[in-house]
């Protein structure tokens, strides 16, 4: 086995999660979305977290779900990968799509309202 350590990810690869369905902060696009579109409160939006998948066939796209960590430790609920929300949607902050090369955020209607 011949390992490549003098090659380095790409500064795409570093900013999301290492392994893409595991819980971890927002993206900086998708942060900065929440903050300035929507105008949501910062302090609060820094306390969310995320979890995140490649969009079925496309390259550049991934799928995101944005969900609360203290409200996930109140209900006893352990979020280990995207997949843990399928049954329970209530949850769930917000979710969309992030293009990965462009930066831009697309939220599926509907889940945005449930944000305080």
């Amino acid at each position: 086995m011949r390992w490549k350590f003098w090659k380095k990810k790409s500064t795409r690869e570093q900013k999301f999660h290492p392994i893409p369905s595991s819980p971890g902060p927002l993206p900086e696009k998708l942060l900065q979305h929440l903050i300035q579109e929507l105008e949501l409160n910062a302090q609060w939006v820094r306390t969310l977290a995320s979890v995140t998948r490649p969009m079925a066939g496309e390259h550049n796209i991934c799928e995101f779900r944005v969900f609360s960590p203290a409200q996930m430790a109140m209900r006893g609920i352990t979020v280990r990968d995207y997949g843990s929300f399928d049954g329970s949607g209530q949850l769930i902050l917000f979710s969309g799509t992030l293009n990965l090369e462009t930066g831009v955020v697309s939220l599926i209607p509907g889940i945005q309202g449930r944000a305080p």
